[in-house]
């Protein structure tokens, strides 16, 4: 995702249909807010915490998506895309974690009663 895309992602879970609202929401000012939804310019790093904490995702993350997307140099934009997939196996393996750890527990408590 863009920069611009995480912004429409915020707007569209705060189910707010200004830029001017979601800057007022993010504590961002609205002339940066208004570059961000236009895609003129990239979130500033206050801008991807304040974006992580709405959409509940790490901001190094956002960082790392928006970076692998507009990284000029093809070496560090690997890394970062290296990055993202790092991160996204590592939240599939917690899923799988906390659905063995559920089920096992959902048994223990079926076999006590």
């Amino acid at each position: 995702m863009n920069g611009k895309e995480y912004v429409q992602a915020c707007k569209k879970k705060l189910n707010l249909d200004t830029d001017y609202k979601l800057a007022l929401h993010l504590e961002i000012s609205q002339s940066d807010m208004n570059f961000y939804a236009r895609g003129e310019r990239l979130p500033s790093v206050y801008a991807c915490f304040k974006i992580g904490e709405c959409l509940g995702i790490d901001p190094s993350i956002i960082m790392a998506d928006i970076a692998s997307e507009t990284e000029k140099n093809p070496k560090k934009r690997e890394f970062f895309k290296s990055f993202m997939s790092s991160c996204k196996m590592a939240v599939a393996v917690g899923l799988m974690i906390a659905v063995c750890w559920n089920s096992s527990t959902e048994e223990r408590a079926l076999s006590a009663s």
